[in-house]
């Protein structure tokens, strides 16, 4: 089984802020993107663009973060052998990125109910 995961970013023209998009899935990375980027389109985004994709199954996370400026910025893992690595992965590149403040904003896992690891059977 393929999976991927793909995060875009774009402008709200509401609020003047980023806001993010991500498809996760049984796809190809390119079709990932494309989803993750029309997703921003159709959600009224200004200049959507890919920040993380990866064709490697696993945890994803999208943390936001602000720097010492106040300026809003996104941190992303994904393909990660567990949810808490996938977000201690994008909490690191906040921090080195000179994050100072931040929230997780999403996790998810990009395979089916079928083939992930949590999953239990009742």
């Amino acid at each position: 089984m393929r999976a991927a995961s793909a995060v875009a970013v774009g402008t709200n023209k509401q609020s003047g802020r980023l806001s993010f998009g991500y498809w996760k899935g049984d796809a190809s990375e390119s079709e990932a993107k494309a989803r993750a980027l029309n997703y921003c389109v159709n959600m009224g985004w200004a200049k959507p663009k890919i920040v993380d994709s990866t064709s490697r199954r696993g945890y994803g996370a999208v943390v936001w973060f602000e720097t010492a400026d106040g300026q809003s910025h996104c941190a992303t893992s994904l393909g990660a052998r567990t949810a808490q690595q996938a977000i201690s992965t994008a909490l690191q590149k906040a921090k080195a990125a000179g994050g100072r403040y931040a929230l997780v904003e999403a996790t998810w896992h990009d395979s089916s109910a079928a083939s992930r690891e949590d999953l239990i059977k009742l």
